[in-house]
């Protein structure tokens, strides 16, 4: 009895140790599997298209009679894959700001986004079309009335 029981004792201990001795860390099991089937890995172009990316604009008018105050309108947008988020603001030095958010999507440099903003203590939305290049943005959309209509230049994130 004792020597089935010693038997049993050595062979769980041995399968045990034999187990434990050939696991791999869960990061090469998964490495094994991505290098075995390229389906589970990602392009360097998908990973790329992944990565938020941020977009400044900004003009900033002073006045000749006093340079300290200024007309400023700025964009930022953020941009992740083909999705666009960020805000569109008009903030004059001696009139009624306009402030808002804006979410779409972006193809060929073009952004199509919905404009929700606040102007004169009123809520409102648009369509925009915003298109982008090395140097500057080209927004275009609404009502003509809204004045948001602008070229901003484009300028390193603050």
């Amino acid at each position: 009895m004792k020597k089935l029981t010693l038997k049993i004792i050595l062979t769980i201990f041995l399968a045990l140790t034999t187990i434990s001795c050939n696991k791999t860390k869960p990061q090469d099991s998964l490495k094994n599997i991505d290098e075995k089937n390229p389906a589970f890995t990602k392009s360097k172009l998908e990973s790329e298209i992944d990565i938020k990316k941020t977009y400044c604009y900004l003009n900033e008018q002073s006045f000749k009679e006093d340079p300290t105050q200024k007309d400023i309108l700025e964009l930022n947008l953020d941009i992740t894959g083909k999705n666009v988020e960020g805000f569109y603001n008009w903030k004059p030095a001696f009139k009624d700001q306009r402030k808002g958010t804006l979410r779409g999507t972006i193809e060929n440099n073009v952004v199509t986004a919905n404009y929700l903003f606040t102007q004169e203590g009123k809520e409102d939305s648009t369509s925009l079309k915003i298109v982008l290049n090395d140097k500057e943005a080209i927004i275009e959309g609404g009502q003509t009335a809204l004045g948001l209509n602008a070229t901003v230049t484009r300028t390193d994130c603050r």
